[in-house]
């Protein structure tokens, strides 16, 4: 028989059992913040670690009550070694050379495993371990404990200085994909002709040429439609010379029922790549109307609602945006009780503010926001929403963090997660996570 949490990472909650999850962890926030203005300041000092084993786990990585990176990581077959990373274990990076850059940390706190040496003295060439190893010694300077390990290693390195080395070993219990982070393939240029990654850029603007011109015609008929008129092919061409020329942008004011297009060949070039989906389309053209129109109070940021999971964030420059990034909700989370809220939002050692935060694939993302290696606090954020009027408005706090998606240019460079308390007075609380990427503001066309 499978677990509770087993159960609920396969169980799609109807909006009726969502609503309900909502409104009782309004409840536990409540409660959370009763037990927090109740706590003594000398608390957050403790090395105490809550025990969640009997509540529900949300998949995501939580940090104990200590500043640590236990946050987020346990690789995946290694759960019997019971591993709890000292307080200088701080990853710079999301990998080492495509190393998992929790590993060779849980190995040197394992060299009294035969395995772990091996594993060392097989990588003792790789640029992975080098980079890890530089890091170490830079934490060594002012630690003594771990400078004594760091010996340890160089010891037992130098007595097996002669044996052969075989770079595919792993230790016991550590998989595959524990070991290595996920990694992106792109194809490399061919020697001679035209180059893979040069034919791919230009048949996707060609595709995006025709895009325009296809869109432009359907805005036409719509136009026609409403009554209006629109010359969709001068509209088409307008945005195209836009994005080629890198002219500023100026949007119209944003308006509930706006009709709105995007360009697909970033989303096309990401594919597989991040956790965000293609626009949803009617037909074959990324097409849809406003439903919300939010003004984000505490960030200079605004945000087109799609519908209930998917928005467009703007940031403007006086009316011309210079950026513009598109989100989908990839997962929710109810808190069930005060416990469950102390993960996410306990000052000093919440997950919306830790350095990294990790998703349940066990891919890693650095903050964006204020980057550091220290926790930070969150933004708090009042979402004032136009065309919505059971939530007129909702708040809480929020981080965004993101991680490199390892394609070449023009493809989006960057895998955005933006993680987010959010509050409602008509609908309860909630954890939103969303996966974004960037894109261009001339590509959008507002009518």
């Amino acid at each position: 028989m499978g677990s509770r949490n087993d159960m609920r990472s396969t169980y799609m909650p109807s909006a009726g059992d969502r609503a309900v999850s909502r409104r009782s962890s309004g409840s536990a926030l409540d409660q959370f913040r009763a037990n927090e203005r109740r706590a003594a300041p000398s608390e957050s000092g403790w090395g105490w670690r809550p025990d969640l084993s009997g509540s529900r786990d949300s998949g995501y990585g939580w940090r104990p009550a200590r500043p640590s990176f236990e946050t987020t990581y346990r690789p995946a077959g290694t759960e019997g070694w019971g591993w709890r990373p000292p307080d200088y274990v701080r990853p710079t990076q999301s990998t080492f050379n495509g190393w998992n850059p929790f590993l060779f940390w849980l190995l040197l706190d394992r060299l009294d495993r035969p395995d772990s040496v091996d594993f060392f003295h097989d990588q003792e060439y790789d640029a992975g371990y080098r980079q890890w190893r530089a890091q170490a010694e830079r934490e060594a300077r002012d630690n003594a404990e771990l400078r004594a390990k760091l010996d340890a290693l160089d010891a037992s390195l130098a007595a097996k200085a002669g044996d052969p080395r075989n770079p595919d070993f792993l230790p016991n219990g550590v998989s595959a994909a524990a070991a290595h982070a996920a990694a992106v393939p792109v194809d490399a240029p061919r020697s001679g002709g035209v180059p893979w990654g040069l034919l791919l850029v230009a048949l996707l603007i060609g595709g995006a040429v025709v895009f325009m011109i296809y869109t432009g015609r359907r805005h036409a008929a719509a136009g026609a439609a409403r009554g209006g008129s629109m010359d969709g092919l001068k509209t088409a061409a307008n945005i195209l010379r836009q994005k080629m020329s890198g002219a500023p942008v100026t949007l119209k004011p944003f308006r509930v029922g706006m009709a709105l297009t995007l360009d697909p060949t970033p989303f096309i070039l990401a594919q597989g790549a991040t956790k965000v989906p293609a626009p949803k389309t009617e037909g074959q053209t990324a097409f849809a109307n406003v439903q919300a129109v939010g003004r984000i109070e505490g960030a200079p940021l605004q945000r087109l609602h799609l519908d209930d999971s998917t928005f467009i964030q703007i940031h403007l420059d006086g009316n011309r945006p210079d950026e513009c990034r598109y989100f989908v909700q990839i997962d929710e989370v109810e808190p069930a009780d005060a416990e469950e809220w102390k993960v996410w939002l306990e000052r000093d050692q919440g997950m919306i503010g830790w350095p990294q935060f990790q998703t349940k694939d066990n891919k890693l993302y650095d903050r964006v926001w204020s980057p550091g290696a220290q926790w930070v606090a969150p933004i708090p954020y009042v979402e004032v929403l136009e065309g919505k009027a059971a939530s007129p408005s909702v708040k809480g706090v929020m981080m965004l963090y993101g991680a490199p998606t390892g394609l070449a240019e023009p493809a989006p460079q960057t895998e955005y997660v933006l993680v987010a308390s959010v509050e409602s007075a008509s609908e309860g609380a909630w954890v939103s996570i969303h996966a974004g990427i960037d894109v261009n503001p001339a590509a959008l066309s507002l009518t």
